[in-house]
C-alpha cells in the first residue's frame, strides 16, 4: 500500500483537503506538507487513513515508520516488520520453493486459513511462511494416513488447525483410523 495513495483517496473520499483535515483533527498545514511530500505522513496519520479506508492499520503504520525513520537501520528494523505483502499465488510459490510441488495443494491451503485466521495477511514475511511449510511438511510426513483418501477440505482444516495450535487429536485419530 503506497501511503500517498491512500491520503489521496482519503481526500477524495472527504471531499477536499480542509474536510479531511477537519475529519481528522489534522493542521491543514501538516496534511498539507505530507500532501507534496515534504514531510512524511505520521505513523497515526497512516492508521487513521488506512483504517477509513478499509485497509490494513498496521501495514500502514509500519510503512509509515519505515518512511520516516531517522537511520537505515531503523528503516530496515521496520522493513522487515512489515515483511513481503503476500497474496495467494505468492503463498503457493513459497511453499512449493521450500517443500516442493508434493505439499502445495493442502499445505498452502492451510496457510492461507491460518493467515486469514490471524489476519496476518500483508504482515506476513516469506520467512515465517517457509517456517509454516517446513512444519506443514513435517506434520503431513509423520501422518501420512490422516491427509490420504479424505475430502481436500478436510485435510487442509486438519493442517490449518495443527498450524494454529489446536487440539486436533480427535480429529486426527478419526482420521487416522
Amino acid at each position: 500500500m503506497d501511503l500517498q495513495q491512500l491520503l489521496d483517496r482519503a481526500i477524495e473520499k472527504a471531499g477536499g483537503v480542509r474536510k479531511l483535515a477537519d475529519k481528522l483533527d489534522w493542521g491543514l498545514g501538516a496534511l498539507s506538507a505530507a500532501r507534496s511530500g515534504e514531510r512524511p505522513i505520521p505513523a497515526y496519520r497512516a492508521g487513521q487513513l488506512a483504517q477509513d479506508a478499509g485497509e490494513d492499520v498496521t501495514d500502514a503504520v509500519y510503512r509509515a515508520l519505515e518512511t520516516s525513520a531517522a537511520t537505515e537501520t531503523e528503516r530496515k528494523f521496520w522493513a522487515a516488520q512489515l515483511g513481503e505483502s503476500l497474496d495467494d499465488h505468492a503463498l503457493r510459490l513459497i511453499v512449493a520453493e521450500v517443500t516442493g510441488d508434493a505439499y502445495v495443494f493442502v499445505a498452502a491451503s492451510a496457510i492461507a486459513r491460518v493467515l486469514t485466521a490471524q489476519a496476518a495477511w500483508g504482515r506476513t514475511t516469506k520467512k515465517q511462511v517457509s517456517a509454516m511449510a517446513k512444519k506443514a511438511a513435517a506434520y503431513m510426513d509423520q501422518h501420512p494416513r490422516a491427509f490420504q483418501g479424505h475430502a481436500i477440505d478436510a485435510r487442509r482444516q486438519l493442517l490449518a488447525d495443527y498450524l494454529l495450535g489446536k487440539d486436533i487429536a480427535s480429529d486426527l485419530a478419526a482420521m487416522e483410523s
